[in-house]
């Protein structure tokens, strides 16, 4: 059963290749569902993370680093919902949260700015110069964003697998591409991948339980997890030590967590 990431530039039909793919698959599809269902399972503002991500960033958010936080969520979320390895997503970055999932093909579907103007011209009955005026502000606001949160842009060919220019191309075409693609060996998980990918999706989730407790907070830490032994390194403000405490305590009642060790500076003081 596949993994498939598909990112698709808007007003391209992109999202439609992507369900009819795995309807084709008997996969799930998502997008905007990650959303909700991160926000649902970390307790976070779904409305607040829609802007996050929809919206460019502004002053305070780039001074609170906010984005650790909610790209933990969304991270964790998503390779949840990876574990039976049947999915297509063609949501938010796709490429980039996943990016620790080898045998997970990341596709990129292009359609030139000339097609997808036209098509917000028919649907919002504007000036064909508007609407070319308004994808360019599209792509270049995604650009800016994809390089805040994740520090890559989304238009570098080598965050992808598969890249498919779609000016002129059928849909059958395009979907039997990916569908080939994705029946290569590589992308077919063997034991090994499976065993890590379970440690990846894991220490995903302990870092969303991290950034749900320290909040942005959480951009001063660094979370490992080998052995079933999670470690903390870095610092951490004196006035604030009692969420350390609690997620500290939050940690070792897992079940697959044997030991936790902080190597953390509280203050002048190091914590242990």
């Amino acid at each position: 059963m596949p993994i498939i990431t598909i990112t698709r530039g808007k007003f391209s039909g992109g999202e439609e290749i992507a369900e009819d793919l795995a309807k084709q698959l008997g996969a799930k599809c998502i997008s905007d569902e990650l959303l909700r269902e991160s926000a649902k399972d970390y307790k976070a503002d779904e409305a607040v993370m829609a802007d996050f991500f929809e919206k460019n960033p502004n002053f305070l958010d780039r001074m609170t680093s906010r984005r650790f936080e909610y790209v933990a969520f969304l991270r964790a979320t998503l390779l949840g919902m990876c574990e039976d390895n049947n999915l297509v997503y063609h949501g938010n970055a796709g490429q980039e949260l996943l990016r620790d999932v080898p045998h997970a093909l990341k596709v990129r579907l292009m359609l030139s700015f000339h097609f997808r103007a036209r098509r917000l011209m028919e649907q919002f009955d504007i000036p064909f110069e508007q609407a070319e005026e308004m994808v360019r502000q599209i792509d270049d606001d995604r650009t800016k964003r994809t390089q805040y949160y994740y520090d890559a842009d989304w238009r570098d060919s080598s965050r992808y697998d598969l890249m498919i220019r779609m000016d002129g191309t059928k849909r059958p075409f395009i979907e039997n591409t990916i569908k080939q693609m994705v029946e290569q060996p590589r992308f077919q998980p063997t034991e090994e991948d499976l065993e890590a990918f379970h440690k990846v999706h894991f220490l995903s989730k302990l870092q969303a339980i991290a950034a749900a407790m320290l909040g942005a907070h959480i951009s001063m830490m660094n979370l490992t997890y080998e052995d079933h032994v999670v470690t903390l390194e870095g610092s951490f403000p004196t006035s604030d030590v009692m969420k350390l405490d609690q997620l500290l305590d939050q940690l070792r009642a897992l079940d697959e967590v044997h030991e936790v060790v902080p190597k953390i500076s509280a203050g002048f003081a190091f914590y242990r």
